[in-house]
């Protein structure tokens, strides 16, 4: 039973975000469904350091069930923190790029919510860590249950007399309630680097860098891209694009569950034989689950947006088809960039992840400089995940056939 929980706790963390659109779309329409969106992403890019550290203490911890790490440094948390303060200072300076097309006023939140949030959620971080060190996945679980009930409430309560202050307070709410459920008053942060943490840190040190730059290039151009759209498009039609984009990226939230519950475990465990065998069968079973999902939720794509937004957002069926194929072939793709990791295969993964990156600006910069349109972006994404699916199956075979790092 012990193994279902994280399974669950993973689901559970994708009905509290359809909850929180829900709730954002209903109280501030198309404006607070892309605030909302956006000031999450801005998070996740400034969180990066921190979020690496926490997944990288994972990739570890499987593969090497290492329980001698059972305190984290004080220091390289530290620096992890000051880096995410240094990344949201950057970010507010580009502000012109990454926030010109939404209220003036969000700047002025950010500043003073990056300054209380981001420790917090380091030791959330930590605490969330060590729990799975510990495999008390029960606790996690039902603290992701607790959050979900009283952070829901909390958000609610302020969405429906303001939405404005119930997106500002929910991104702390929600870390102070996992707090208080996590906390043991348990010192588990040490000072001393050498005895608690230089063999972890020579473990994960060049997957850091890599998983920092995935993040740091993956939130950016999210950012600048609904800047864009927001700038570019009517109000009604932004709303129509996040809908969709959102909708189809339950696609790949669903992968993710499914590969940070059940094959991430495994990968890391298996040698280079092994892991080859188990990566095939592993493809061939995401497909056919993605490939039914993809349908179910092209079918019911509209029912699917009534679940999730309110009647103020335009749903947009073609959209919604083209968002969600596109998640199925990125959502594919993960699987051999996930054994590119466990291979140390590094020139093979940043090809695709700069290749495929440097194919969105352009294809942005191209689209302004033309025509631009919600239906003509969705096409650019989904160009973009075919591109990275056949870049990394065919740099996976080839890898195979050659038996060579490429």
């Amino acid at each position: 039973m012990k193994n279902i929980y994280p399974f669950l706790t993973q689901g559970l963390k994708a009905v509290f975000q359809a909850g929180i659109n829900k709730i954002f779309s209903v109280y501030g329409g198309s404006e607070g469904l892309l605030t909302y969106s956006h000031l999450s992403n801005f998070f996740q890019l400034c969180l990066a350091p921190v979020n690496t550290f926490y997944n990288q203490s994972l990739l570890h911890y499987y593969g090497q069930n290492d329980q001698n790490i059972n305190k984290y440094n004080g220091f390289v948390l530290s620096v992890a923190t000051l880096t995410s303060y240094v990344i949201a200072l950057i970010a507010i300076l580009l502000r012109s790029v990454l926030f010109s097309s939404f209220n003036g006023s969000l700047i002025l939140i950010i500043i003073p919510l990056s300054i209380l949030v981001f420790p917090l959620y380091t030791l959330l971080t930590v605490l969330e860590t060590k729990l799975i060190f510990d495999k008390n996945f029960k606790l996690q679980f039902y603290g992701y249950l607790f959050n979900t009930i009283v952070t829901g409430l909390i958000v609610l309560g302020l969405a429906t007399y303001n939405w404005f202050y119930g997106l500002v307070l929910f991104f702390g709410v929600r870390v102070v309630v996992l707090l208080i459920v996590f906390f043991r008053g348990k010192s588990i942060i040490s000072l001393s680097f050498k005895k608690h943490f230089t063999v972890f840190f020579k473990s994960v040190r060049p997957y850091i860098g890599i998983s920092l730059l995935v993040v740091l290039l993956s939130q950016s151009i999210l950012l600048i891209e609904r800047n864009i759209v927001v700038k570019y498009t009517s109000l009604l039609d932004s709303g129509a694009w996040q809908a969709a984009y959102t909708g189809g990226f339950y696609i790949q939230l669903i992968a993710l569950t499914l590969y940070n519950s059940f094959y991430i475990p495994e990968i890391s465990r298996k040698n280079d034989d092994g892991l080859r065998r188990y990566i095939f069968e592993s493809f061939y079973k995401m497909l056919i689950l993605l490939i039914i999902l993809g349908l179910v939720f092209s079918t019911f794509s509209y029912y699917l947006h009534k679940l999730l937004f309110s009647s103020e957002i335009e749903f947009r069926s073609e959209v919604y088809t083209i968002f969600i194929t596109g998640f199925v072939f990125r959502a594919l793709s993960q699987i051999f960039t996930l054994y590119f990791l466990r291979m140390k295969i590094w020139k093979s993964y940043l090809f695709v992840l700069f290749f495929v990156s440097g194919t969105y600006i352009f294809g942005l910069l191209y689209l302004i400089s033309v025509s631009f349109s919600v239906k003509d972006i969705a096409l650019l994404f989904l160009a973009a995940c075919v591109f990275q699916f056949i870049l990394a199956i065919g740099l996976y075979f080839y890898r195979i056939v050659f038996q060579r790092n490429v």
